[in-house]
């Protein structure tokens, strides 16, 4: 018997602790996916955001046959070009506000 059979079978949502500043260096972003890789979304949203790939920082990582929602953060966008959604094929990203640093392990809940 398979228990994941398919991604709503597992189903996953983070939390994060870190306080929003409303002049901050960095980006957060609400990630929804769907059977796609948080790596994937990583290099997806870097390419709409047209940043590095390390310039979007993710606490942690979520199974790709998972529907996830876990959180990001994208150092120094400028001020024109921060979108407050980013649609991709298997994800959609929030942005939730700025903040001073950028995410950390410990900032998950």
């Amino acid at each position: 018997m398979r228990i994941k059979a398919k991604p709503e079978d597992f189903i996953v949502e983070e939390r994060i602790d870190l306080p929003l500043a409303p002049q901050g260096r960095y980006s957060v972003y609400r990630v929804s996916k769907n059977d796609i890789s948080t790596m994937q979304v990583q290099e997806a949203m870097a390419s709409a955001l047209r940043v590095p790939k390390a310039a979007i920082a993710f606490p942690a990582l979520k199974d790709k046959e998972a529907m996830a929602t876990q959180y990001c953060s994208v150092q120094s966008l400028p001020k024109d070009a921060k979108p407050d959604r980013i649609d991709g094929k298997e994800f959609q990203a929030e942005r939730v506000g700025q903040a001073e640093r950028h995410l950390r392990a410990g900032d998950l809940r």
